[in-house]
């Protein structure tokens, strides 16, 4: 069967099924996802003859839709962001978070407040979901403040929290790792699937790790516990109102997380299968079937040109 490259790309009410390039990246550690879609300078609304200068504008709402022989799903969804006149034409969008730059958050100081009810209060109407289960001490969001701002404000110290929209649109919140979804599984057998391999297989003595555990108390006290090698790659974790055992054990997970027999690095596929940023992939490999294993996606980047259509994913923790 022959494969051949589609796509349906909506800009306010231009429709398109014909671009340059269009390149995505997601990834669960940045706050919005971005789109970059190349037209030629040229190019005109079919209908009206006039340039589609005359009718893209900031703001407008993109959905980029991509496949192969017509079989087009939706890759991204978001918003004008900027507009680069130049040749060729540049249209930069984002994800949700665009709008949520604009949206002032509800200003005051939230005081022993339960986590999911403070984002209940700070996000409004947006869908969102979170394991987090916590009390918030004291958060003070100042008048004039977005949405966005607050959950820049959680990605920093001493939260650590990534928030990041799902493909359903679905805003998620937590602690590194426990961001992505538990069901959605992809494979990629390594003598079918894959276009670039850049990964390193690495053995468990090879992964130099140390971790340091903070816990933040409400009286602005901290306990700091170690674990793992002294000189190895130091990761922190923050956590809120825990026990030193609790915390020690937090600690000793995370590290043994680190710790495993696996590839590391980037791994290239066709357009299909759809692996997204958030979800999983089974790698398999005919050759060295010891290796075979299923890892965390942290980032997946889509290009759409005249190369071809290719996802370039970036994994991480062995599951």
């Amino acid at each position: 069967m022959v494969y051949n490259m589609s796509c349906e790309i909506t800009i306010g009410k231009v429709k398109l099924n014909h671009v340059s390039a269009v390149t995505i990246k997601k990834s669960v550690k940045a706050l919005a996802d971005e789109a970059e879609i190349i037209l030629p300078r040229n190019m005109q609304e079919v209908a009206s003859k006039k340039s589609l200068m005359d009718f893209v504008k900031e703001k407008d709402e993109v959905i980029i839709k991509l496949g192969y022989n017509g079989q087009n799903s939706e890759e991204f969804r978001g918003y004008v962001k900027k507009i680069n006149n130049s040749e060729p034409l540049k249209i930069v969008c984002e994800d949700q978070m665009y709008k949520l730059r604009t949206t002032l958050a509800p200003s005051g100081v939230y005081e022993k407040i339960a986590f999911k009810n403070f984002l209940a209060k700070v996000l409004g109407g947006v869908k969102f979901t979170t394991a987090i289960d916590l009390t918030i001490d004291k958060f003070i969001i100042n008048k004039g403040s977005s949405v966005f701002d607050v959950l820049f404000s959680l990605k920093k110290d001493p939260y650590n929290m990534y928030s990041y929209f799902d493909t359903k649109g679905v805003l998620r919140v937590g602690f590194a790792y426990e961001v992505h979804a538990k069901d959605e599984v992809k494979t990629y057998e390594m003598q079918k699937h894959v276009t670039k391999n850049d990964l390193d297989y690495l053995n468990v003595d090879a992964r130099n790790f140390r971790v340091k555990a903070v816990s933040n108390y409400s009286n602005g006290k901290k306990n700091v516990v170690y674990v793992g090698e002294a000189d190895g790659v130091l990761r922190t974790l923050n956590f809120f109102n825990l026990t030193e055992s609790d915390l020690k054990n937090k600690a000793n997970a995370e590290l043994k997380r680190m710790k495993f027999a696996g590839y590391s690095g980037k791994i290239t596929g066709f357009g299909w299968p759809r692996t997204q940023a958030g979800t999983k992939l089974n790698i398999k490999d005919l050759k060295y079937t010891d290796r075979d294993g299923t890892y965390l996606i942290d980032a997946v980047t889509i290009r759409f040109n005249n190369q071809g259509f290719r996802r370039e994913n970036q994994i991480s923790s062995k599951i």
